[in-house]
């Protein structure tokens, strides 16, 4: 899946500090759009102090 000429594409969102709920919204709004087409994969990055 991918490459030139493709017709689909992978997107990474990288997000300032955001309340778990509103990212679960956002994302529950994204999945439901007919043009994506896999399930969406949410990766945390979190700094340890």
């Amino acid at each position: 899946m991918g490459g030139e000429g493709s017709t689909q594409t992978d997107l990474i969102i990288l997000t300032h500090d955001a309340r778990e709920g509103a990212m679960n919204a956002a994302l529950t709004q994204l999945q439901a759009l007919p043009s994506v087409l896999a399930p969406i994969v949410r990766i945390r990055k979190e700094e340890l102090n």
